[in-house]
């Protein structure tokens, strides 16, 4: 699961939604993932890489700390754990192929959170740049994924002059409001987010007038 657009994300979605349920295969496997190891399991997906028809398991946790737990040290361990308990629990009829298969983790609501980013038009950011009325603004930009929300005015002045006086905060809080009304799963919080400010300046001197570039480096 690694965006928006992934298949295991717009299956677990639904489940969110509560328009679908977990592959009732799995839940057995799914409570005790859960009892074992404290977490909130959302749904388990089985299947196949095509480039080399690997099996594998993707256990879709809710949050990020959850999937933080299993690649510290001894991550491993749980893996051999839960494919243990996969071929116990589900497979005892042989209806999967296990051979080679392998686990891997991933977090619903980090991706949930760059697709609410990525609902953000660009007539949007327009839209709050003009109803700012700042001046000294050039552009509102944000990187792929909305990791980083950038505020860029036109000078290297302009952005010092602008760090210390609330005007950041302003600006955080004004796209915060915009952010939440696509955040569908209420995961975003005011107080985890923030946004950054630069310059055009530096993004000419530095990345070559380029907000590819920039956001890559």
């Amino acid at each position: 699961m690694i965006s928006p657009s992934d298949k295991s994300y717009q299956e677990t979605k639904l489940i969110k939604q509560g328009k679908a349920v977990i592959n009732p295969d799995f839940v057995p496997l799914a409570a005790w993932i859960d009892k074992t190891y404290n977490v909130q399991t959302m749904n388990i997906i089985y299947d196949v890489v095509a480039y080399d028809k690997q099996p594998r398991l993707e256990i879709v946790f809710e949050n990020g700390w959850d999937v933080v737990k299993f690649r510290q040290a001894g991550g491993s361990i749980h893996q051999t754990a839960i494919l243990r308990v996969f071929e116990a629990e589900v497979n005892s009829a042989g209806k999967y192929r296990t051979e080679n298969m392998f686990v891997i983790f991933d977090s619903f609501a980090s991706i949930a959170i760059e697709e609410a980013h990525g609902h953000i038009s660009t007539f949007q950011l327009e839209q709050l740049q003009d109803a700012l009325r700042i001046e000294a603004l050039w552009k509102i930009s944000g990187s792929d994924g909305g990791a980083i929300v950038t505020f860029f005015f036109y000078t290297d002045q302009q952005v010092q002059e602008n760090m210390g006086n609330g005007v950041k905060e302003m600006l955080a809080d004004r796209y915060f409001q915009l952010l939440k009304s696509h955040d569908e799963f209420n995961y975003i919080k005011r107080e985890n987010f923030n946004v950054s400010l630069d310059s055009k300046e530096n993004l000419d001197k530095n990345y070559s007038g380029s907000l590819l570039y920039y956001y890559r480096h």
